[in-house]
């Protein structure tokens, strides 16, 4: 119990308050859930009894219901003595969030002394950003090098971290999720064969529940009659809703254009029909259309109809009927106010929904511009210009978009959990943390 002392006209009155600790658990969850993520998760520092409550998965699950909102992630690599890379996270400002006390840009550095690597951002799913450092290590004794893969998880809120690396050196991540009812971190990996230029052919799917007990790849069954052909080299197109993964794939000998769906639940696959004018355009579909999540929970496609500049968008109103039924909600120029035809670079175009003044979509075209449609007020923006650092030989930017997680790092990565990460300071002002990228053994 606490006490508190309430002072009026009258004589000061003692009052008796329960502790936060003694609140009934969905009474505490109402409270905590109107709060800032980051207010949460500095809960957590309070007392013992803050710390167990605002560590409930359940808690998290509440939090989670909240929109997600557009993230830029840039990746800068440059040569200090030893290559450094530098993964800088930070929220857009402005009108695209109102609250004024967004927290300053949260920063990771990378060291590598021994092994030329790649550092790419695979994706943002439940507050966690996954980050794949593809390793090249020389094959003696001839020239060649071969590469493997390993991920580091990031959650930029509580700067947790953890490793994970991949099962095999073939095949990408495709996706990730925090378990329904745990909220342990899962990735999603996709061993596969390339076809063509684009697609690529699954051949097995395996799970990894990062930080468990037996930290082992699981393989699942795909349990489709038909094979499939999907998209795995940018894992950032899968789309989370309704407590399922989603993707865009081509199915059977035709390469009918399906939604393929896999329940984190159970931990199965299923496949869902497309908007029926969007089928029979073979493997052009996979580079014409992109899925994506609008407000209210309704899945949807964007369309490309190159022939007229022009992008359909359709919405799958009632996502349990069988069979689905696409609704075309309408139809955007991709003439932007400059001019730009962004339907002659659609291919390379990452597609972002927003919900922020009536649901806006961003479109991170090649030449680094960013631009944003709203679907209210029917009008093209540019929103940012992609900023290259002058002293970075290699600077690349995405867009994710981003639920905050306020679970300690112990929750989400169990054992995995890498030990606490000593802040840095700049002269700017700005603070980072390091981790060792990889070393010999």
């Amino acid at each position: 119990m606490c006490l508190v002392v309430i002072v009026g006209h009258r004589k000061p009155t003692m009052v008796t308050m329960p502790n936060l600790s003694n609140l009934p658990e969905d009474v505490l969850e109402s409270i905590l859930v109107r709060l800032p993520a980051g207010s949460v998760a500095r809960c957590r520092a309070v007392c013992r009894a803050w710390r167990s409550a605002v560590s409930r998965p359940s808690l998290d699950r509440v939090h989670a219901q909240r929109p997600a909102v557009v993230a830029k992630v840039t990746v800068a690599t440059a040569e200090v003595g030893r290559t450094e890379t530098t993964v800088a996270f930070d929220f857009f400002h402005g009108r695209w969030h109102r609250d004024k006390t967004l927290p300053s840009p949260r920063t990771l550095r990378f060291t590598s002394c021994d092994y030329p690597s790649c550092i790419t951002v695979l994706g943002s799913w439940d507050g966690i950003v996954c980050i794949q450092r593809r390793i090249y290590k020389p094959t003696p004794p001839g020239p060649g090098y071969r590469h493997f893969d390993q991920y580091t998880l990031w959650n930029p809120l509580t700067m947790a971290c953890a490793d994970a690396s991949a099962p095999t050196s073939s095949g990408e991540i495709v996706g990730a999720y925090a378990h329904p009812s745990t909220r342990r971190f899962q990735l999603l990996h996709a061993s596969s064969e390339t076809v063509g230029d684009l697609p690529i052919a699954p051949t097995a799917f395996r799970i990894l529940g990062v930080g468990d007990a037996i930290m082992n790849w699981r393989e699942l069954p795909l349990g489709l009659e038909e094979e499939i052909l999907m998209n795995t080299r940018d894992a950032r197109h899968v789309v989370s809703l309704h407590g399922n993964l989603h993707w865009l794939v081509l199915s059977g000998p035709a390469s009918t254009l399906r939604v393929l769906a896999f329940d984190t639940t159970r931990e199965k696959f299923r496949s869902l029909e497309a908007p029926e004018r969007q089928r029979g355009r073979g493997r052009a579909d996979l580079t014409t259309a992109r899925l994506r999540a609008l407000s209210g929970d309704k899945l949807c496609i964007f369309d490309l109809e190159l022939s007229t500049s022009a992008m359909d968008v359709w919405v799958l109103d009632d996502y349990d009927a069988v069979p689905q039924s696409w609704q075309l909600k309408e139809r955007i120029s991709l003439v932007t106010w400059d001019k730009s035809d962004l339907s002659r670079t659609f291919s390379k175009v990452k597609v972002v929904q927003s919900v922020y003044d009536g649901e806006e979509i961003f479109f991170h075209n090649e030449d680094g511009r960013i631009y944003t449609f709203n679907l209210v007020e029917k009008e093209w923006l540019t929103a940012k210009w992609a900023n290259v650092s002058k002293s970075s030989y290699s600077t690349s930017v995405s867009l994710v978009m981003h639920r905050e997680s306020v679970l300690p790092g112990e929750v989400s990565f169990g054992e995995a959990l890498s030990p606490a990460l000593s802040p840095m300071f700049h002269r700017s002002g700005q603070q980072s943390y390091s981790l060792q990228q990889f070393r010999k053994h």
